[in-house]
């Protein structure tokens, strides 16, 4: 499945009786249908050069389950490749330009989230032996990650709604635990549809968009949680991932 997701701007004291009848999600949230609510703690992992998320691709473990969102049209590039037997170099460099001459150009900023989720385990360290080892490394991913570190890890509490039958409402209540302990590090909202096919993408980021204007969502500069934390706690890193395009792409600024 491929996820078509965009952030709003959220505030957990929005959730608390005081204030439902008059916060911007009042209308929303009595249209939806509560879900549940959760907490769950993601432990995201990269090279020491940051190789994964210099690319836009994130591998986490969320609780016991490891996950690997990946650009819906890096994830095209990377079958045909693959499949074909072509060198993940030339991907790589490939999508590298691409990122770099969206930020010249002014062109690539990505209004709407597209990123494809891995889960199975075999698929994960089949996309990472390739990308990262060129496939000259073991494919399982219990050995790719001896090779990995991590570089940040967050608590969050989310509280889930449905809309219709099909865009889902997630609220974010998150705090930064590693590599260093920050409590309420950010609030986050996300509108998500799932589609099944590359052809679908469009039409349901289009539904998206139309959505946010429907309810009226503030979208201006909204930061991912782990963007904000990284922002907080790894100064560095988040000029490399400048400097590579990828918080242009993400329509970041530092």
């Amino acid at each position: 499945m491929i996820e078509i997701e965009k952030k709003f701007h959220f505030s957990r004291n929005w959730l608390t009786d005081e204030e439902k009848v008059h916060h911007p999600l009042s209308e929303l949230l009595e249209k939806s249908q509560f879900l549940k609510k959760q907490t769950f703690v993601d432990v995201y992992y990269d090279t020491a050069e940051y190789s994964l998320t210099c690319l836009d691709i994130w591998l986490r473990k969320r609780e016991t389950q490891f996950e690997c969102k990946v650009p819906a049209s890096f994830m095209k590039e990377y079958e045909y490749y693959y499949s074909n037997n072509i060198s993940s170099l030339e991907l790589i460099e490939k999508e590298q330009k691409k990122l770099l001459n969206a930020e010249q150009t002014g062109n690539g900023r990505q209004l709407v989230d597209q990123y494809k989720e891995l889960t199975n385990y075999e698929d994960i360290g089949k996309f990472l032996n390739y990308i990262l080892f060129n496939q000259e490394s073991s494919p399982e991913l219990n050995d790719m990650m001896k090779k990995l570190t991590p570089f940040v890890s967050l608590q969050t509490t989310r509280t889930s709604y449905l809309y219709g039958d099909e865009f889902k409402i997630d609220l974010d209540e998150c705090s930064c635990l590693f590599p260093k302990q920050i409590l309420n590090v950010c609030d986050v909202g996300e509108i998500e549809l799932m589609v099944s096919s590359e052809n679908e993408i469009e039409i349901a980021s289009h539904k998206i968009l139309k959505f946010f204007t429907q309810f009226k969502l503030d979208t201006s500069l909204v930061k991912s949680k782990l963007f904000t934390a990284l922002e907080k706690t790894n100064v560095k890193h988040m000029e490399i991932l400048q400097k590579a395009g990828v918080l242009f792409k993400r329509m970041v600024k530092c």
